[in-house]
């Protein structure tokens, strides 16, 4: 199976991140919702938890994690692409996005 980093940024439409998780799913993803600390206040993180079957990964500390295949930043606000594309890496989000 094909594992899929969704990584969620704080902005209005994390709150439909779900309906993303299910597509990919549905087209044979495994998908582990990576989530920056702001995005957290955004995401139903008890719903993304039952249709993933792990918990939402904010800090690499907390979950052991596979390789993934492939990357999705969905909501991806300015300030994210600003911080990936000069390098920064301040969240675990980042950091993945930039390994």
């Amino acid at each position: 199976m094909r594992t899929l980093a969704l990584v969620v940024c704080a902005a209005l439409p994390a709150r439909q991140v779900q309906d993303l998780v299910g597509l990919a799913q549905q087209n044979g993803w495994d998908v582990w919702v990576i989530a920056t600390p702001n995005a957290c206040a955004f995401i139903d993180q008890p719903l993304l938890t039952a249709i993933t079957g792990r918990p939402i990964v904010v800090d690499a500390s907390e979950t052991p994690l596979p390789h993934f295949s492939a990357s999705v930043v969905a909501p991806a606000t300015f300030n994210t692409l600003r911080k990936w594309s000069q390098g920064i890496a301040d969240t675990y989000a980042l950091t993945l996005l930039l390994d």
